[in-house]
């Protein structure tokens, strides 16, 4: 979706710099710029809605700029828009309730409305044309608690009015609505959509529960952390104990740093697959397509040469990429002895997962008989603290994606 939105919004920028390219630069000989700035409003994400809202400002000369909404509702599964008469089942009720909650919620504009019958008028009149062809004359989302509509800059008939944003609650009017996503009407503690927003997504909606996690397998959803069995603890152990076996403290998945990629991936290789390691007289090496194929199982990441040829120089590891391959020094290090226990497991929307584990080390003697051994991987939180041959080291979460019987990394970080 996003790539979509990206493109497009590239693309009419684009378009409307070519259009005015001539009458902007006469207008900037005056000492004043055309202006254009859009800010997102995120409103909802969970297994059932992702959306937003999108405010663009827009200055072409004149006294002011002015406001305009555009909204987005995504069905998160599937990437299909949600239509409006998904969301409400009584269109032609919609506007008397519109004008009630406006005037409810936004105290002025009762005032504003006996100094400007017009304007009021206006508005009144033009409701059914824009809920009409899908709500295309109005820019709506959808919030965990109901509909919000977005009213722009003269939509009152004046500039004074300014805009008004109005929310129509689900738990108010069962009638008007589907039900279709009113599964939060009348709860008290909404989730808080600024921080499910937060970049590292750490905070979320305990709802979602992939397709693998059967409820005859012992897995159990109640809107709280996932209770989980013992082959899907394993299943979590083993993937996260990839990355912490290697000592990884971050990555985000929206801000790669190839170089960190490249030595995950040799790392992996050296640890899990040494069939993928190649070495020369001073250098360990993994070849560009190896760390293709490693990047993208296991952080949903398409690696091109491009991001590679960057890495031309050795960085603070000895790490660099040279005709086609990654390259490591040539020389001995520490054993590998760490693997990964998660703790507790939750939903955080989207089809995202929040593990939280504990990083251990195992006994380096142990170790050195025949690695970690097996049974470890198994381990769910209490068993790992009553473990005489291991450590705790660190405490952590990521945030990950199913992929099939497997995950894909998104978030990682280690806390302490």
């Amino acid at each position: 979706f996003f790539e979509s939105y990206n493109q497009k919004s590239e693309e009419n920028l684009m378009d409307s710099l070519e259009v005015s390219e001539e009458e902007a630069a006469d207008f900037a000989e005056t000492g004043i710029y055309y202006e254009s700035i859009h800010t997102l409003y995120p409103l909802r994400s969970d297994s059932s809605v992702f959306s937003f809202i999108e405010e663009n400002w827009d200055y072409y000369g004149g006294a002011h700029g002015s406001v305009t909404y555009t909204g987005y509702h995504i069905d998160p599964v599937t990437g299909i828009n949600i239509s409006f008469s998904d969301v409400v089942a009584d269109i032609p009720a919609l506007p008397d309730i519109v004008m009630t909650e406006l005037v409810k919620q936004n105290e002025d504009l009762e005032e504003y409305f006996e100094s400007d019958d017009m304007g009021k008028k206006e508005l009144v009149d033009g409701l059914p044309g824009r809920f009409a062809n899908d709500a295309q004359g109005i820019a709506w989302g959808l919030t965990y608690d109901g509909l919000q509509l977005a009213f722009e800059d003269y939509a009152m008939g004046s500039y004074v009015a300014g805009t008004r944003i109005v929310l129509i609650r689900f738990k108010d009017y069962p009638d008007l609505f589907t039900g279709k996503f009113a599964q939060y009407a009348g709860v008290s503690d909404l989730p808080d959509i600024n921080k499910i927003a937060r970049d590292d997504g750490t905070e979320g909606v305990h709802e979602y529960v992939p397709s693998w996690f059967s409820p005859d397998d012992g897995i159990t959803n109640t809107g709280a952390p996932l209770v989980i069995n013992k082959d899907t603890q394993r299943k979590m152990n083993i993937f996260i104990s990839n990355f912490a076996e290697q000592g990884m403290t971050y990555y985000d998945y929206g801000r790669p740093d190839y170089a960190q990629v490249g030595r995950f991936a040799f790392r992996w290789a050296y640890l899990n697959k040494y069939d993928y390691v190649e070495a020369d007289s001073n250098n360990y090496k993994i070849s560009l397509k190896n760390v293709q194929k490693i990047a993208e199982k296991y952080l949903d990441l398409k690696v091109t040469e491009n991001d590679m040829l960057a890495l031309d120089k050795a960085d603070d590891y000895g790490c660099f990429y040279k005709n086609g391959y990654f390259c490591a020094p040539l020389a001995d290090g520490e054993a590998y002895p760490g693997f990964a226990v998660v703790d507790s497991a939750e939903d955080v929307g989207g089809g995202m997962l929040k593990l939280n584990f504990t990083s251990y080390d195992t006994d380096l003697d142990l170790y050195f008989e025949d690695g970690t051994p097996d049974s470890f991987y198994s381990f769910n939180s209490e068993e790992a603290k009553n473990c005489k041959d291991i450590e705790a080291e660190h405490k952590g979460y990521a945030i990950v994606e199913q992929s099939g019987d497997s995950f894909k990394l998104h978030y990682y970080e280690i806390l302490n």
